[in-house]
């Protein structure tokens, strides 16, 4: 009991000390924060300390009043900061930036000094950029399609005083930036999908590509890069690149930082008065660039850019268009071939305001104007150029920045008064027609001669005599001319004569500042040509001797296909697909065939081989037969009239692997007669008598006839034919075989190349089963006139 009562009374004080120890703690630091428009406590407890249920810290801290409760604009907030520090923020922004947080669906519209805590996403859209900011003054700038994740703290935060690292990682995009400075303790480490980046460097790069590679490039300090289980370190002025899966590259040194040329640089550009300005660089060629990368932008840190672009290792100049008036910071770096990027060039500035008259003004008759022949540009003093407005011919006043190029024919009156002021100071300038007139030498330059006298005269439309600026002429051929001065607007040359013969004129450009102003041609004299000689007899065009169909099914009938009469020299192919009639399987049959025609073209041979034979409805449709090889010969014994005669003679090895009752050889003699009227119309006729001499059969006789026509139309030829076999299948049988069968056939001439397309098919049972159900396919051949 007593000791009860001894431990209670120990709870009770411990109990009532506590508050006391607590209130003797410091306060906790706050920070004052500003109320943005459409702000509320959720928001900002989102915003600042990375989730709204954290909107309670800000009721402690502030008397808002009784909910619900409205936070208006420019209201002042205080926040604690204890341990609810976020592990980076939007230092600055341009356009569209976007920032998500962990547990959040949608991506919310970053804003400046936005809180990022762990896991938060930042990315940025087209021509946009961000800049993240750690606790530790580390910095990132993020440019345009960059995709970036939060990671890890600063070590000022680590309840264990040890060396921590912010981290961050890239998944797209291209990122510059670095520590705060080289004397502190804290690294930045950079993930990316290829590799890990430890950075102890304050100005470095690392660009993450469509493949998911890296590339980093080092501009102080150094960086250690690791990835496939190897790390580099990249000491300043060098970078590597790593692919996705692989090992780092050995560290290679950077492009050097380009040069401007010597017409770039600082520069002024001249604007039109309410108008935008354009403005061009140029550098000098890097060695080892494969890219450049350019950039203009209106502040010297380069965070908010007008231009942002990468041009190819070929181009060394940029153009900028519709600049208004301001000062401008350009600067190009080179890039190579790793997409490593080295130090940017000096950084170009550039101001955009008025000029000067480009010529010299005179007074006119009147006294009322000042006049110009061709062309003039205006300005006001430069220094007053920023607060000046312009108005031209009574055109609304706009801000005077830009040069006024008056250029047509007329009165300019022009309006300049400084920006709000009612006082108006006018000039006006009459811009006069530019007459120009030039003598060319009367006679004809002689090749090789003296050449002749030239006289140009320049004056404006009231008669006066003209001086331009950049004034010349140039002979072509010839170059350029020495003008020499013979009074006012008076130039003398001569022009000099071709030292060979290329036209019967020579031309006369004369040209000045602001371009070209005439042309003129002289004569040449030609000298005399010896005749030409006759052209070359073209050769006759390649004679086609229009074929038969040809038709092709699983096997051919006795005596089919038919041939021409008139023997010929070529290769050919056909591809021709067809149904049996014992079956309903398709076929497929590929052929190559040849023949060559001797003596003049009286005797021919031809080969038919078959090399494929396919059931393309069977599972094993790749296993192929061989076709039956048909070897033939015919003389052409009588060709006149039109009128061909030749008797024939083909032997059929049975070398076909399909299925049949005979199994022989065929011989197969025959007469081929055909009529050709002005090669326009073929017909054309085979009889052929068939003896089949299979080993264990009697020789079975046959007899077949083809009967067709063949139209030519220019390129194309149109044939049909129909086939005839008659005979007896089996000798002391009474079946006697009677098949019908009819084609047709479309052939493209291409000189000596013809392609067709064939088709056809048996009439009758007979036909059927000796010629298929149907065929159809393409055949090419190629013609030769060998030997």
């Amino acid at each position: 009991m007593r000791s009860f009562i001894i431990g209670t009374i120990m709870l009770g004080l411990l109990t009532a000390a506590a508050p006391a120890q607590a209130r003797k703690g410091k306060k906790a630091k706050t920070r004052t924060y500003t109320v943005q428009r459409g702000d509320s406590c959720w928001s900002i407890a989102l915003k600042v300390y990375g989730k709204g249920e954290k909107y309670r810290l800000i009721h402690r801290y502030n008397d808002l009043g009784p909910l619900p409760h409205i936070l208006e604009a420019g209201q002042k907030l205080r926040l604690p900061v204890g341990g609810a520090v976020p592990e980076a923020k939007v230092q600055w922004l341009r356009k569209d930036v976007l920032a998500k947080a962990p547990a959040m669906v949608d991506w919310l519209e970053a804003t400046r000094d936005m809180g990022l805590w762990k896991l938060y996403k930042v990315t940025t859209g087209k021509g946009s950029s961000a800049g993240i900011q750690f606790e530790d003054s580390s910095s990132l700038q993020m440019r345009e399609r960059a995709l970036l994740v939060i990671y890890g703290g600063a070590a000022s935060r680590a309840k264990v005083k040890r060396k921590r690292a912010n981290e961050v990682v890239v998944e797209r995009g291209t990122v510059r930036g670095g520590l705060a400075s080289l004397d502190g303790e804290n690294d930045l480490v950079v993930k990316t999908p290829a590799a890990k980046v430890r950075l102890r460097s304050t100005n470095a790069q690392i660009q993450v590509d469509e493949k998911k590679s890296s590339s980093v490039s080092v501009y102080d300090g150094k960086a250690g890069v690791a990835a496939g289980g190897k790390k580099v370190d990249v000491p300043a002025g060098f970078g590597t690149q790593v692919e996705k899966g692989k090992k780092p590259k050995k560290p290679r040194r950077l492009p050097a930082a380009p040069k401007w040329a010597a017409d770039s640089g600082d520069a002024v550009v001249l604007v039109l008065p309410g108008g935008k300005a354009g403005f061009q660089g140029r550098w000098q060629k890097v060695k080892g660039a494969a890219r450049y990368r350019v950039e203009l932008a209106k502040d010297a840190k380069f965070r908010f850019p007008v231009v942002d672009a990468q041009v190819g290792a070929g181009i060394q100049r940029f153009e900028a268009r519709d600049l208004g008036p301001g000062r401008y910071y350009a600067r190009v770096a080179a890039r190579d071939s790793y997409k490593l990027e080295g130090r940017p060039s000096k950084v170009a500035k550039l101001d955009i305001h008025e000029i000067s008259s480009s010529r010299r003004l005179v007074p006119g008759p009147d006294g009322d104007a000042l006049e110009v022949a061709g062309l003039v540009k205006l300005s006001p003093p430069e220094a007053a150029a920023a607060d000046l407005e312009l108005s031209i011919n009574g055109a609304p006043f706009a801000a005077a920045t830009t040069p006024a190029r008056l250029s047509e024919r007329g009165l300019y009156t022009l309006h300049y008064r400084k920006r709000g002021a009612s006082a108006v100071s006018t000039v006006k300038v009459r811009v006069l027609k530019l007459k120009v007139e030039l003598s060319a030498p009367p006679a004809p330059l002689a090749v090789g001669g003296p050449g002749g006298p030239m006289t140009l005269s320049l004056s404006d439309e009231r008669g006066r005599p003209s001086a331009l600026p950049g004034l010349s002429v140039t002979a072509y051929p010839g170059g350029a001319l020495t003008l020499a001065q013979d009074g006012p607007g008076r130039h003398t040359a001569t022009v000099p004569s071709p030292q060979k013969y290329v036209a019967k004129n020579s031309v006369l450009i004369t040209r000045w500042a602001a371009g070209e102003l005439r042309r003129d041609r002289v004569a040449v004299a030609a000298p005399p040509r010896p005749p030409a000689p006759p052209p070359p007899p073209k050769p006759a065009p390649y004679r086609w001797h229009d074929a038969p169909v040809a038709l092709e099914s699983v096997r051919k009938g006795p005596g089919l296909p038919a041939r021409s009469a008139r023997p010929m020299t070529g290769l050919g192919t056909s591809v021709f697909v067809s149904q049996a009639d014992f079956t309903e399987d398709i076929h497929m049959r590929l052929a190559f065939r040849g023949e060559i025609a001797l003596l003049d073209g009286d005797l021919g041979f031809d080969l038919d081989l078959p090399v494929m034979l396919v059931n393309a409805t069977l599972d094993g449709a790749n296993d192929s037969d061989f076709g039956d090889i048909r070897v033939g010969a015919r003389y052409l014994a009588l060709d006149r009239w039109g009128l061909a005669l030749s008797p024939s003679l083909r032997v059929t090895a049975p070398s076909g692997g399909y299925a049949r009752n005979r199994f022989g050889t065929l011989l197969e003699p025959g007469l081929l007669l055909e009529w050709t009227w002005r090669e326009l119309l073929t017909i054309g006729t085979n009889q052929v008598f068939i003896a089949d001499l299979a080993p264990d059969f009697d020789a079975a006789l046959h007899y077949a006839g083809t009967y067709g026509a063949s139209v030519r139309l220019g390129r194309f030829s149109i044939a049909a034919e129909l086939d005839t076999v008659f005979g007896i299948q089996e000798p002391g049988l009474d079946e006697l075989t009677t098949a019908v069968g009819l084609g047709g056939a479309l052939r493209v001439h291409l000189d000596r190349a013809r392609i067709g397309l064939a088709g056809g098919a048996g009439l009758n049972d007979d036909g059927q089963r000796l010629m298929g159900r149907f065929s159809v396919g393409l055949t090419a051949d190629l013609g030769f006139d060998w030997p």
